[in-house]
């Protein structure tokens, strides 16, 4: 499982593309066409820079995506877990 609280908030990827090779690399189960359309619907965005903040993207990978490892999303439990 994929946790937020080693990755300092000024840690950055600079492309949408780089953001889909770090989930896949993360073990999260993602396409590059639902990745685009999610940063459509503003699932992720990114931040004033330009650049996506790796808690952002980790935190919209809980929420929206599901693990390789379990085809599912992690439930409400396991975010309050992440989060404390």
């Amino acid at each position: 499982m994929t946790t937020t609280d080693n990755i300092p908030d000024d840690k950055r990827v600079a492309t949408i593309a780089a953001v889909l090779d770090y989930l896949k690399a993360s073990e999260w189960s993602v396409t590059r066409t639902s990745l685009y359309r999610h940063r459509t619907e503003g699932k992720l965005a990114p931040r004033s820079d330009g650049q996506y903040a790796l808690w952002d993207v980790e935190k919209y990978a809980r929420t929206w995506l599901k693990q390789k490892s379990t085809g599912g999303i992690l439930s409400r439990d396991q975010h309050e877990e992440i989060e404390s």
